[in-house]
């Protein structure tokens, strides 16, 4: 079961993991199907500052995320300079190279046109440093954890509040609710003399919509879902690594509802850690017969990346897949959504205090499963997305919740990373510039 769930009716509020309902009753079970209207759903996400969190710590736990703090960093930095390295060899602006399955080990695959175009082998090594690692990342160790947990995901009814963006405003000066509540089919409270009157014979969910959204680790639906019923006129691209969670994603009942109303969904399997071209690839076979160029690169309205790239093998393979992403989000308009587990939750403390392996090379912590989970804080989240070509929109926060077992008084705090993103110049086309300005100079 879920942090912080529960299999009782409960009363008004409801605390579910990372949203507060405020639905009167609600049934809260491991299978997750309720949905709620989204103008009925608060996130819940202020029960502490994640800077308060941060000074309780004790000398050994404070040591402790200082020190994978920087590691990130200089991982972080070791993936720029091989990024810089393989366009100087490559001389393209495309540099992908392709991330093995086998192990956390990426290969440079160079082609020179001429002999003098060969790098030395002291400049181009052979295989990537950042992304060696002791353990055999499994990609199907996802497939196995949903045939085990096909019930295990609640409906995120929350995701509209967490990523406002998602609510087009019909107005100038329209707030978040006033828009969800048109949206939702409910009578603002605030003055109607100040809004502007609906389009004649189109209602407000009619006039919204044609959008291009996608989603990467799609899961068994819990974050498409409750958008579908929002959204109805929206294109939906759904993947994952997991064919079991695609197949009952596609064939639950509100899928094959958006469908039959008129909406598209297109899914199909994919593994994004896999870097190179895979998301290209899989996005010509199967979804550029139907959709045509809203398919295209370039033309994604919406990205959402929701508790997905914490499973990724190593922070190279983040940016590789994140790269990916980005080259299909629209050049200005587009947002890449991120959600995803913050350094400092409970479960980063106690997954170094039992037996969950923690994987050196990649900072990823090993399940019992065989999943991977990784801890974000807000600045290795700006360096790996300024990695990937990827720049803040909006401001990059945390969520924090705070559940307290009542019979023990023993307390758990959920950390959650949450932000908006859009394309930014690659940091390799930066350097370009820097290396023909000086160029230019001598």
């Amino acid at each position: 079961m879920c942090d912080g769930e529960t299999a009782e009716p409960i009363k008004q509020p409801v605390r579910s993991d990372e949203g507060t309902e405020t639905e009167q009753s609600v049934k809260r079970t491991r299978r997750g199907e309720k949905f709620t209207p989204a103008n009925e759903v608060n996130l819940h996400g202020n029960d502490f500052e994640w800077v308060d969190l941060l000074k309780e710590l004790s000398s050994e736990d404070l040591i402790l995320y200082q020190q994978i703090r920087q590691k990130c960093s200089e991982k972080l930095q070791r993936v720029h300079n091989e990024l810089i390295s393989v366009r100087k060899v490559k001389k393209c602006a495309d540099c992908f190279y392709p991330l093995g399955h086998d192990n956390n080990v990426g290969v440079l695959e160079v082609t020179p046109t001429s002999e003098a175009d060969a790098p030395s082998p002291a400049s181009v090594p052979a295989q990537c440093s950042s992304a060696a690692a002791e353990h055999t990342h499994d990609p199907q160790s996802w497939e196995r954890h949903y045939m085990t947990n096909k019930q295990h995901f609640p409906v995120k009814n929350y995701i509209v509040h967490a990523f406002p963006s998602l609510i087009p405003r019909m107005y100038p000066g329209q707030s978040h609710k006033e828009a969800l509540d048109a949206l939702c089919g409910v009578s603002s409270t605030s003055d109607a003399s100040q809004q502007p009157p609906p389009p004649p014979a189109l209602s407000y969910v009619e006039s919204v919509g044609g959008r291009v959204v996608m989603e990467a680790g799609c899961g068994t639906g819990s974050v498409t879902h409750p958008l579908m019923k929002l959204f109805p006129k929206d294109t939906f691209i759904c993947h994952d690594v997991s064919g079991t969670a695609v197949d009952i994603l596609r064939s639950h009942d509100v899928s094959k509802l958006h469908v039959a109303q008129g909406g598209q969904l297109e899914t199909f399997v994919l593994d994004l850690s896999r870097g190179g071209h895979a998301l290209t690839a899989a996005v010509e076979e199967y979804c550029m017969h139907s959709l045509g160029n809203r398919a295209s690169k370039g033309n994604t309205d919406f990205i959402l990346l929701v508790f997905v790239l914490s499973a990724m093998p190593s922070l190279q393979h983040m940016v590789h897949a994140l790269r990916q992403l980005r080259s299909y989000l629209r050049p200005v308009t587009g947002r890449l959504l991120f959600r995803d587990y913050g350094a400092l939750d409970h479960n980063f403390f106690r997954f170094h205090r039992q037996d969950n392996m923690f994987l050196e090379s990649s900072l990823n912590f090993l399940k019992g499963d065989g999943t991977e989970q990784f801890f974000y804080d807000i600045e290795t989240v700006h360096e790996l997305f300024a990695l990937s070509g990827l720049a803040p929109a909006s401001e990059t926060v945390y969520h924090c919740n705070r559940i307290v077992n009542r019979k023990n008084g023993k307390r758990m705090d959920k950390v959650f990373v949450n932000g908006e993103f859009c394309v930014a110049p690659l940091p390799e086309d930066a350097s370009d510039a820097k290396d023909l300005k000086n160029t230019k100079t001598d």
